[in-house]
């Protein structure tokens, strides 16, 4: 457990370095290993949102919540890649984003 702050800058550069570490370390390995479409857009979209978390922390622009939610996002794709988001919460996702009416 690490104890940040985006508002005060504090272990901002500690969590994206965790998490792209585990990119890269995903990256660099030399194991035979296939993944599919989904994952690959996971991982994609987990290296964009590292880039603009550091971009951002980079220039202290003050967009702390902004930083905060892009960091929970991170957490969030980590969760998919990782079988932690259950089929349940997809679907929640995918039926809370929809208007279903008659």
């Amino acid at each position: 457990v690490v104890g940040i702050s985006v508002k005060e800058h504090v272990n901002i550069d500690a969590v994206t370095g965790f998490l792209k570490g585990i990119v890269t370390n995903i990256k660099e390995k030399e194991t035979d290993f296939t993944i599919n479409q989904r994952q690959k857009l996971a991982l994609e979209e987990l290296r964009a949102v590292l880039c603009r978390v550091k971009e951002m922390a980079a220039v202290h622009s003050g967009h702390a919540e902004i930083i905060a939610e892009e960091i929970r996002r991170a957490v969030e794709i980590i969760g998919q890649l990782m079988g932690e988001i259950t089929p349940d919460d997809i679907l929640n996702k995918i039926f809370s984003e929809f208007c279903i009416g008659k």
